[in-house]
Order: structure tokens, then sequence, then C-alpha cells
């Protein structure tokens, strides 16, 4: 029998091919319609065109396969949702946070990405070109006539949930829209905007680009690359902490990355430190802590500290510590003191100080049907502690999911705080009006 004898050259050549092999198989990421490169850490995603037409309003980029709403989406992708997150972890990539208003996380949160779409035309000598955009570029903004911010997009992540067989389900593959990539702030989305945009904010104004020329169904492929692959993260995260002054005014300490523990006496050079911290592109996120020993005269006026750093978008609000009351509890609107002037009748709790503490009443106010001008009636009930507070409400409520706090100035955080904690289980919506 005639032996095919390899020598130790040719052996170790194909030691070398298979271990090349082993390497690129480590480095490869296939699912149906989505393929990830570790090495150049890409994630490629095959999609189609919708084919909507020219002005079509438009709130997403990109959709999953099973999404009903392709008639408002500039394409449809291959790949489920999940399998898309999936790619971006695989490259390196770690979820961030998607919003969620009722936990007060108005802002999305996670790692950086550039997402761009290629496409293939006829060329002139009849060859095919590849065509290349960024997403961005899908959709053109009517109030400025320009296309969204080169901004990229953020990795946030659908949430997920539990269904009745108990199995962890990702909200994007099954429930609509089934987003991959968001064109507003969006909590079951993979993709979504970098900045603050609700839907009810931007449905109005964000339009299919006229000056695409895709056709229903024309292929697409969607390129995703973490848009700052070096150097510093996007993210920069610090603390406000908020204590009593001079006068009883608040004092503000800043805490966290290049924060070594600096204080400020006004708003407005915490203002300038915060944008001196954002100068490297970063986002800053910041962490509001109230002192135990503020009264609402102060935590009215720290409050308003943190909403104007909101406004002037020196930094993005996070929210409270465990526990914590929001800053903008201590910015109600002054005109519902009025309750003819509230759109609804939310409980009201008026707190008074003892001789043993603080104790309430908790107040059910009712519109008088037909009533011109409005009359009110009330059903009062004593609630002498905080546990009484959450037994009443359990008894007599729910009602409204908010709770209108009527309170003399001179008590605490630390008092306010622990006498609502109870009821924010149900009525985690509180404002402070100043007696």
């Amino acid at each position: 029998m005639k032996r095919n004898i390899l020598g130790a050259p040719a052996l170790a050549a194909i030691a070398a091919i298979g271990v090349a092999r082993a390497e690129s198989d480590a480095n490869r990421f296939e699912r149906p319609g989505v393929t990830a490169d570790r090495a150049t850490r890409t994630v490629r995603i095959e999609a189609r065109a919708t084919g909507v037409q020219k002005g079509t309003q438009t709130e997403f980029i990109l959709i999953g396969p099973k999404s009903a709403h392709d008639y408002e989406a500039a394409a449809v992708s291959k790949a489920q949702p999940s399998d898309v997150h999936a790619a971006l972890e695989f490259i390196g990539l770690k979820r961030g946070r998607p919003v969620e208003p009722a936990s007060l996380r108005f802002w999305p949160r996670g790692e950086r990405i550039d997402a761009a779409i290629e496409w293939e035309v006829a060329g002139a000598d009849g060859k095919k070109e590849t065509r290349r955009i960024r997403a961005e570029e899908t959709i053109l903004d009517r109030r400025t006539g320009k296309t969204m911010p080169a901004e990229g997009f953020v990795f946030v992540g659908s949430f997920a949930f539990r269904n009745d067989q108990g199995e962890e389900v990702y909200a994007a593959d099954v429930e609509d829209p089934m987003s991959v990539l968001s064109a507003f702030n969006l909590r079951a989305t993979v993709l979504d905007i970098p900045r603050l945009g609700t839907q009810d904010e931007l449905y109005d104004h964000q339009l299919i680009n006229p000056d695409l020329d895709w056709k229903a169904g024309q292929p697409l492929t969607f390129v995703l690359r973490p848009a700052r692959p070096e150097g510093p993260p996007f993210e920069r995260d610090v603390k406000l902490t908020l204590r009593v002054g001079e006068g009883g005014r608040p004092v503000g300490s800043l805490s966290g990355e290049d924060c070594p523990n600096e204080s400020f006496n006004d708003v407005e050079p915490l203002a300038r430190r915060l944008a001196e911290l954002a100068k490297d592109g970063r986002d800053v996120y910041l962490t509001t802590d109230f002192d135990h020993a503020l009264t609402l005269p102060a935590l009215k006026a720290g409050a308003e500290w943190v909403q104007s750093l909101s406004d002037s978008k020196r930094a993005r609000i996070e929210p409270p510590p465990d526990g914590g009351l929001f800053h903008r509890a201590f910015l109600p609107n002054e005109a519902f003191r009025d309750r003819a002037r509230r759109p609804a009748q939310p409980w009201e709790l008026h707190l008074r100080r003892v001789e043993k503490g603080v104790e309430g009443t908790l107040v059910r106010v009712t519109p008088r049907f037909g009533s011109d001008p409005p009359e009110f009636e009330e059903t009062r009930w004593d609630i002498p502690t905080p546990n009484a507070l959450r037994a009443a409400l359990d008894e007599h409520g729910p009602g409204l999911a908010v709770l209108l706090v009527f309170a003399p100035g001179d008590l605490s955080y630390g008092e306010l705080r622990s006498f609502v904690a109870p009821a924010m289980s149900t009525h985690p919506i509180v404002y402070f009006f100043a007696e």
C-alpha cells in the first residue's frame, strides 16, 4: 500500500491553518440576518427598504421582521432585535439602559454607535457600485429642513419581561413596534437617539428623507461600529449633594470623576464646571442628593439649580438615590394650589408639626357635578404616622398616582421624605407646596 507521508513543514502549515480557522470562528458571529466581526468590531444587518412615500411621518429607521410598523419606518431588518443586541455584545459593547419615565429615567444611556446604510446601484459602466449614508440621513426634520444630527445612537438594549410560562422575553422581539433603531426615545428598542425626544414631541416633525430613491424591497445593509473605539467613554457620572449653607441657602458639592468634592454657592459657576467636564465630547449624567436638614425653601432653591442645569443642557439628570425624592417634587405648578385650576383631583396630604413630630390629614377631593363655578366636596382622614398614610391609601384609594403635599416651610427633607415614603409604591409622583 502506498502512503502519502507529509513532512514536518507541511504538518506545521496545516496546524497553522487550523489555528487560524479556529481564531476566525471565535471572532465571527452569525445569526439569521446579522453577522459580527470581533476583530474589526463591526456588525452587519441585512434589511430591506419599506418604500414608504416621500414625506411620510417616520418614527423608526429600522424595525424587526415581525413588526407591523413598516408604514412608518425606513427599513425592515431580517434579523430579530435580540440577535442584533447579541451581536453588539459579541463585539465587546455593553448594553446601557433605555428610558423609563415611570422610574424617573428620562435619558437613554449606553455606549455610542455609528450606524451606516449601504446598498448597491448600477454604475454608468453597468458595474455595481456601493452607496453609503449615515443612518441619520434617512429622516428629515421639517422644522430645520435638515436630517437628524450626526451624533450616532445609544446601545440601550430593550427591556425584557417574563411571560406566562416564566420565560424571559426580549420585549423588542414580541411587542410592537419591535424596534431595532428608533428615531425617538423608546423603552423597547435596541438603539435609541442620544438625546431627549419623546414620540409626542417628534411625531409631527420627522419625515422620510425625500432625497432617498429606495424602492420597496431594496436590499440594504446596516453597518454598526463603536463611535469611539479609542479614548474616553461618552458617559461621565457626577453627583451633586445639596446641603444647608449660609442663611439657609443651598450649597452644592460636586463629586465624581475629576471632581474631588468641589463646592459651589451659586448655580452659574456650577454650570461652568459641568461644561468643562463635557468639553471632551462626553455626556454628563448628574445624580442629585438632598441633605436631610434642608427645609422646603432651600429645597425649592436647590431644585431650581438642578432644573436650570437640565434646561441649559449642562447635565442629564439621573433618578435620585434609592428612597430619594426627584428634584421636580419641589417645583410644583403653583396654579394647582387652586383646585379649580387642576385638570384632575389627586390626593392631598396636609402636614403639620406637632410636639411629637409630624402628622397629617389626607383629603380626597370630589368635584360637585354641574356646579359653576366649580365646587368640591372633601373627605378627610387623620394620618398620625407614615404607616397610617399607607393604610389609608390602601383602604380608600388608590385614586390618581399623584400626591399633593402641603407642608410648613420649616419641615426638613428628612421629615418630608420619611412621611411620604410608604405612599410612593403606589403614588410615585409627589409635589410639595410650602404653606
